[in-house]
């Protein structure tokens, strides 16, 4: 299994979490910097900083007629939202690092993200991006904590991160073995939702829910960077959910060939305490080594 090691150790050793009391691998308490405080964000700084310029200059840009004045606020303008932009996509190499197999990396790069955002909604996202890769660690302790601070101010004008968040909170919660409060953290109705469907599909097969598993229409995610473990893990228990409710072979065994790991403890975090996976895993050795150079790409 995945360790969080040299750079990201474990919480007592103060390399991601500094500042924090621990007993064994749990947070008791989260340093500050990845707390999450609502407070004017750093995208409403920085839009104030972009049109006030425009404010002012604008009208005499206009006014004199100086073409290149104008042009320069545009450039101004166009340079904030790149960089915007930017602070929105970089997790995008961190994800595709921890689909390669280096969760301890990723988790640091993640954990430093999240200590300097300043934008409460994005440090939300990445606090549970954070929980997700300790889960797959095989830190749960570590990981429900930083899942409840994530949730922990609604996201009321943010419904896709709102749904986002729980799904993260209420998969946790299931792996943790907390059902019932997993249930009625899951957000929404069961019906095809991109941004929760892993979350509900591994909730219903851990409670053992295998037909429902089976029976779901989910929306597949694109086959991009960062994205592919998902893909794997929902292959894994449509496959999973097929043989323990007597699918077809033929589907049990394309579900099986899209579940083939990249690395073969991909799936350790998810056997733990749960049985009737790891008999399922344990009984399809391919589920247990390495994809290929070709499968991989």
């Amino acid at each position: 299994m995945s360790t969080v090691g040299s750079r990201c150790s474990l919480p007592s050793q103060n390399s991601c979490y500094p500042s924090h009391t621990v007993t064994g691998t749990e947070l008791i308490a989260l340093p500050k910097e990845l707390r999450i405080e609502k407070r004017v964000s750093n995208t409403v700084r920085s839009s104030a900083g972009t049109w006030l310029p425009v404010a002012l200059l604008a009208p005499f840009a206009f006014m004199a007629e100086v073409v290149p004045a104008a042009i320069g606020i545009l450039l101004v303008i166009g340079f904030t939202l790149r960089e915007f932009r930017r602070s929105r996509t970089n997790v995008l190499p961190v994800l595709e690092m921890a689909d390669r197999g280096n969760i301890e990396e990723a988790t640091f790069q993640v954990a430093e993200m999240a200590k300097k955002e300043r934008d409460w909604h994005r440090k939300s996202f990445l606090i549970a991006l954070l929980s997700t890769f300790e889960l797959r660690a095989g830190n749960r302790a570590n990981a429900l904590v930083l899942a409840r601070e994530s949730v922990r101010h609604p996201q009321d004008k943010q419904p896709v991160l709102t749904r986002s968040l729980k799904a993260n909170l209420a998969m946790i919660l299931m792996l943790d073995g907390k059902p019932e409060e997993s249930l009625d953290t899951l957000p929404g109705e069961p019906t095809p939702d991109p941004v929760t469907d892993t979350n509900r599909m591994l909730i219903w097969a851990r409670a053992g829910r295998w037909q429902e598993v089976a029976d779901y229409k989910h929306q597949k995610l694109p086959d991009m960077q960062g994205l592919r473990h998902n893909n794997r893990i929902v292959a894994l228990l449509k496959a999973a959910a097929l043989y323990h409710t007597q699918g077809g072979v033929l589907k049990i065994q394309r579900f099986m060939d899209e579940a083939r790991p990249t690395q073969a403890e991909e799936y350790d975090y998810l056997k733990a305490d749960w049985p009737e996976l790891n008999e399922f895993i344990e009984a399809h050795p391919e589920l247990k080594s390495r994809r290929n150079i070709l499968q991989r790409a």
